[in-house]
């Protein structure tokens, strides 16, 4: 007698299930690429507003995808939308700092620029009447004859700041970089103070 074979099952059925009395097949399963990718740009800083940005758009994808039970990484779908919004947070809150900053020092970084200006080109008496008394003739002199020496100015870099004592009175400094035609560099640090309501340059550090 020959063996008798089960029929093959119908175009679109296959693999067939178990046979009975085992349990189904398990469901194949894997992590959301969007849910790593965002745990990943949260923890990166180096690219201020930008990472934190990403880290928020692939955490929302990765947390929708995550709902299918198949789909695993919602913890790092979460850690990242997280940590990219701290990381927007915290570049949006220096950035403020320091646009502020920055609009704070227009006066001090102008009258450093422009003494430097005045020195460079010879222009003594427009670089006393930015001094106090307590910087000298003697002293504008010897500098100048410093700014000979190095020839025409390229580029001048000017950062600055200011302070409030327990007093009231307000100080302040220019500081930066000088580059030079030739090549040469040199950097520069000026004391400022405020008379009146007026910057002017108290001491000053060329290097």
């Amino acid at each position: 007698m020959s063996q008798q074979y089960p029929p093959y099952p119908p175009a679109g059925a296959w693999p067939p299930g178990p046979p009975p009395g085992y349990p189904p097949y398990p469901t194949p399963t894997g992590t959301s690429a969007a849910a790593f990718a965002s745990l990943v740009f949260g923890l990166i800083l180096c690219i201020p507003g930008l990472t934190g940005l990403i880290a928020v758009i692939c955490g929302a994808v990765g947390i929708g995808a995550t709902k299918n039970p198949a789909v695993h990484g919602r913890g790092m779908a979460v850690s990242g939308f997280i940590l990219g919004i701290l990381n927007i947070v915290l570049w949006g809150t220096v950035g403020i700092g320091a646009a502020q900053w920055w609009k704070m020092t227009v006066p001090q970084r102008a009258l450093g620029r422009q003494f430097i200006t005045d020195l460079s080109q010879g222009n003594k008496d427009a670089a006393i009447a930015e001094c106090t008394n307590n910087v000298t003739a003697d002293q504008l002199d010897q500098q100048i004859d410093w700014f000979k020496t190095r020839g025409p100015i390229q580029k001048t870099m000017v950062f600055g700041n200011s302070i409030k004592d327990a007093n009231g009175a307000i100080s302040g400094a220019a500081y930066g970089f000088i580059t030079f035609s030739n090549g040469q560099g040199r950097s520069f640090n000026l004391r400022l103070i405020d008379e009146q309501g007026t910057w002017k340059v108290d001491a000053f550090q060329f290097q």
